[in-house]
């Protein structure tokens, strides 16, 4: 991308947690609404296609439904194992309360750590 820091393209994947719940509600007791599940495959290729094309993937974003744009700890677990980010990337959580976008916050990962800290994010509106 032109400018390392600018977010100049989009890739839409589907939550896959209501699928997760139907098939195994016992193990996946979450649906959609209050968990976000990454097809782990689909964007292991996402990154994969972004690095050989010079347009590396920047950041994952979900969203909190009538929840704050918080990391939570759900978040952390999903998104670092030992000390190590699962994928090279930052992270937007998207506050989402009735049906309306009330906030959004950029989340990084604190090296070493399971943690991720509270980042600037800047929205540009063209």
């Amino acid at each position: 991308a032109k400018e390392p820091a600018v977010l100049d393209g989009i890739q839409r994947e589907e939550n896959e947690a209501d699928k997760y719940h139907e098939l195994d509600p016992v193990t996946f007791p979450r649906t959609s609404n209050t968990y976000f599940k990454i097809n782990e495959l689909r964007a292991a290729r996402t990154f994969e296609k972004g690095q050989s094309e010079g347009r590396p993937v920047k950041v994952i974003y979900h969203s909190h439904c009538d929840a704050g744009a918080y990391f939570s700890d759900e978040d952390a677990a999903t998104f670092a194992n030992g000390g190590q980010l699962m994928w090279p990337c930052a992270y937007i959580v998207v506050s989402v309360v009735d049906g309306k976008v009330a906030e959004r916050r950029l989340w990084v990962h604190v090296p070493g750590t399971n943690k991720f800290e509270e980042s600037t994010l800047t929205i540009r509106e063209e």
